[in-house]
């Protein structure tokens, strides 16, 4: 999945594998970012962020883009070539091409050994395409497949 943010005009990206929800009552999810990643500290700064659920034709960007290269250095959203539309309850970019998006605002965060664990309330979620996330286990999978 992708997560994203923006604090003061600037936007922020960055792959994240590990995210769960960690609530029902009340619907939280977690996010876990490395301690040193511009991403974190844009949402330390913003107190909000996207989880996008990642299609698989946005399985090499989430890789090679946005799993890799850093938003301080460069625009992840250009350079993956993707579309940035309006965000329906947050600031941060979302990401027309994801199969699923969760609006957040930040509840807590926790450090955990060399990660932060970013708890968040879901505002909002919504499908923006009708196409169905993938998950990365030994290679991509679209959701039901069996991984062996």
């Amino acid at each position: 999945m992708i997560v994203t943010t923006s604090y003061m005009k600037k936007q922020a990206a960055m792959t994240a594998a590990w995210a769960t929800q960690v609530s029902w009552d009340p619907p939280y999810v977690a996010v876990a970012m490395y301690h040193e990643g511009y991403t974190l500290k844009m949402v330390r700064k913003s107190r909000e962020f996207a989880i996008h659920l990642v299609s698989e034709d946005l399985s090499e960007v989430a890789v090679k883009v946005f799993g890799s290269l850093s938003s301080k250095d460069v625009d992840k959203f250009e350079r993956a070539k993707v579309t940035v539309v309006s965000s329906k309850e947050v600031k941060a970019p979302i990401i027309k091409e994801a199969s699923t998006v969760y609006e957040c605002k930040v509840v807590r965060i926790s450090k955990v050994g060399d990660h932060y664990l970013i708890i968040g309330e879901p505002l909002v979620a919504y499908s923006l395409n009708g196409k169905k996330p993938v998950l990365w286990c030994k290679g991509i999978h679209k959701i039901g497949d069996l991984i062996e």
